[in-house]
C-alpha cells in the first residue's frame, strides 16, 4: 500500500483519476522495503523475444477505472 501511495500517476493497470498524466521519474518499480520505506528500482530490459510480441494498445474510448 505504501508503494501505491508513492505512485502519483496513471501507468498501465495502475489508474489514478486524480493524476491522469505520466510522470517519467516514476518509470521505475516501487518496492516496499520495510516500515515507511519504498525503494525505486530501475526497470529491467525486456528480453528480445518478448519485446517482439509487444504492441501499442489504446485506451481511447474505453472505461479504465
Amino acid at each position: 500500500m505504501r508503494a501505491t501511495l508513492e505512485r502519483r500517476e496513471t501507468r498501465g493497470c495502475h489508474n489514478r483519476a486524480e493524476n491522469p498524466d505520466l510522470d517519467e521519474s516514476l518509470r521505475v518499480n516501487l518496492v516496499w522495503s520495510g516500515p515507511g520505506r519504498v525503494v525505486r528500482e530501475e526497470l529491467p530490459q525486456i528480453p528480445g523475444d518478448i519485446a517482439s510480441l509487444l504492441r501499442e494498445v489504446s485506451a481511447a474510448g474505453k472505461l479504465v477505472e
